[in-house]
């Protein structure tokens, strides 16, 4: 999985729980338990998103034993 593969993965958790926030406004009628309904969806939130982020910096380094080739030694 490339690292542009997992920001795009990142971006739609995070606007799908963004959405689940704004709906649960409509659903749930008292100040109270909505916000104990938006933090329980922040919590659930961090989770794929703490892996998601482990991924992306997986995906970003490159193996120490590989070398990249120089065009110019081509030559």
């Amino acid at each position: 999985m490339t690292s542009e593969d997992v920001a795009k993965r990142i971006l739609v958790v995070s606007l799908g729980i963004a959405a689940l926030v704004v709906l649960s406004t409509f659903f749930v009628p008292n100040d109270d338990d909505l916000q104990a309904v938006t933090f329980v969806l922040i919590t659930i939130w961090l989770v794929p998103f703490s892996y998601l982020i482990r991924l992306r910096k997986k995906a970003g380094r490159k193996p120490s034993n590989t070398r990249e080739s120089n065009p110019k030694e081509e030559e």
